[in-house]
């Protein structure tokens, strides 16, 4: 083989390889970002991982609005109402994310509760604050905040019979939430 035919069968080889190796990852790249999740994936996340709702069970229809809310200085506040039905409950949740909080939750409301919810866990805790507590630990890992676990953590030792006021830190816990 001379060396001009050798030439070109590298050249053919080299060609064909970077052609192959561009298809194969034309075909497996993904074709977009990856988009940021909706008012209506985030209540969904928050039913599920804040309330312990199993959401598998539950017929699920939603009802969305977006608006701009003087009260809060003209920021976009996205709510979502969601009609929850199974076999042996229904329900009713409202949630509500504001731009202000870079689109994070801002309220959770579950009410017109008939017959028995269906829960991811069962709950073993009958007493409220043992609940406060359980809601703290699953709402900081929700929201990824150190914060809610020290929250938690000032529910050490409470009576719920009684009134108590704590502080947290140095300064007010409304001033760490954000």
């Amino acid at each position: 083989m001379s060396i001009n035919s050798r030439r070109k069968l590298l050249f053919t080889m080299l060609f064909l390889a970077m052609l192959t190796i561009s298809s194969f990852y034309a075909a497996v790249a993904p074709k977009a970002q990856a988009a940021e999740m909706t008012a209506k994936q985030k209540g969904i996340t928050a039913l599920n991982n804040l309330v312990n709702l199993d959401l598998a069970k539950y017929a699920v229809t939603t009802e969305e609005n977006s608006q701009y809310t003087r009260s809060l200085g003209a920021v976009l506040q996205e709510t979502v109402l969601y009609d929850l039905t199974s076999a042996d409950s229904k329900l009713k949740a409202f949630c509500t994310f504001a731009t202000f909080a870079n689109g994070n939750l801002q309220e959770i409301y579950v009410f017109g509760n008939e017959g028995t919810p269906s829960l991811a866990k069962a709950v073993v805790s009958v007493n409220d604050v043992e609940r406060a507590q359980v809601f703290l630990s699953n709402y900081q890992a929700y929201a990824a905040k150190p914060v809610f676990g020290e929250l938690k953590s000032t529910l050490n030792n409470i009576d719920a019979g009684k009134n108590v006021t704590k502080t947290l830190g140095e300064s007010a816990p409304s001033d760490r939430l954000r």
